[in-house]
């Protein structure tokens, strides 16, 4: 029993979704019938409330019933507007898309999304972390120096932060293995951050040629990505995959 369930706590949402399906239509296929052949005519022993006084003499439904002499009588045209019905109720079905949880899931007219589309047209980036570079004059400078010195509260910060998975996941990508703060991301479900980590984690196994490595985490992303429609970070994987051809 310990077993089964650390295997379904394991499953992927979509593994979830098919567990919980596959064991409904199991059911609906295998006890259902059963129960109904063991219930037989007493299945209809228990009345509901008011449900009885809707049939007729004879045990027939009334509303049923009329609606089936109507259907029987006019076939055709019943199927046509049963089909015209289904269609209307399943249209707004096509409006559906699937995208990745980001800025592009929010109205555009958000003032905080304005702000952030400024931003990325005056700063144009990838879906990976930005990397800072200082341009001084002299780098040994005592106002250079100061200013990157405060880079090292983020250690003392991360040195003493309660532990959590978020903490966590930021020591090991400050540390310069995103690949395992990117599973470490994966077992906490954020699978956007995840995938996001996994693309920073094979630029850098690409600049190191290490490119076997680049090439699983690269996988990894894409498959999040392709299974969400999250066409840009798509493009990007797909550039990244190809120079580490």
């Amino acid at each position: 029993m310990f077993g089964l369930d650390d295997w379904i706590a394991g499953l992927s949402d979509e593994g979830s979704i098919a567990v919980v399906v596959a064991v409904a239509v199991l059911g609906s296929l295998t006890v259902l019938p059963a129960l109904l052949s063991k219930l037989g005519d007493r299945v209809d022993r228990l009345r509901v409330p008011l449900v009885g006084r809707l049939r007729r003499d004879d045990g027939e439904g009334r509303i049923w019933g009329a609606i089936v002499d109507r259907v029987l009588r006019r076939p055709v045209l019943s199927a046509a507007a049963a089909t015209a019905v289904l269609v209307a109720l399943a249209a707004p079905a096509l409006q559906l898309k699937l995208a990745a949880d980001g800025p592009e899931s929010f109205p555009k007219g958000l003032e905080v999304i304005k702000a952030y589309d400024r931003m990325q047209e005056a700063f144009p980036g990838a879906a990976l972390p930005a990397t800072v570079v200082v341009k001084a004059a002299d780098v040994e400078a005592p106002a250079v120096q100061a200013a990157l010195d405060r880079l090292d509260e983020l250690d003392e910060f991360l040195g003493t932060a309660p532990p959590t998975v978020w903490i966590e996941a930021a020591r090991l990508h400050h540390a310069g293995t995103p690949a395992a703060a990117a599973e470490v991301l994966q077992r906490a479900g954020s699978r956007t951050d995840a995938a996001r980590t996994r693309l920073t984690a094979a630029e850098r196994y690409q600049a190191a040629a290490r490119h076997a490595e680049a090439d699983e985490q690269l996988h990894e992303a894409l498959a999040f990505y392709r299974g969400v429609g999250a066409t840009r970070y798509v493009r990007l994987g797909e550039r990244l995959l190809a120079a580490s051809a």
